[in-house]
């Protein structure tokens, strides 16, 4: 039982570097700024911040910028 544990522990760990890794995309590429989001995803930050109650356009695009993992 306890090999099976630890078992799911450690894939649960890879599933979870594997969804960021997945997320992020190219690493040699920069990442985006809260201020890139906010001017072409315009949209995206809206609806983070109508959905999360945000008053603040920069806060709705970081949460923007945190994915749906991220909220």
């Amino acid at each position: 039982m306890y090999v099976a544990v630890k078992g799911g522990e450690k894939a649960i760990r890879a599933a979870h570097a594997l969804q960021e890794q997945k997320r992020r995309g190219d690493g040699r590429l920069p990442e985006l700024s809260v201020e890139q989001i906010g001017d072409q995803l315009s949209l995206a930050v809206d609806r983070v911040m109508t959905e999360g109650g945000i008053a603040g356009p920069r806060t709705g695009g970081a949460g923007a910028e945190a994915g749906p993992a991220g909220r």
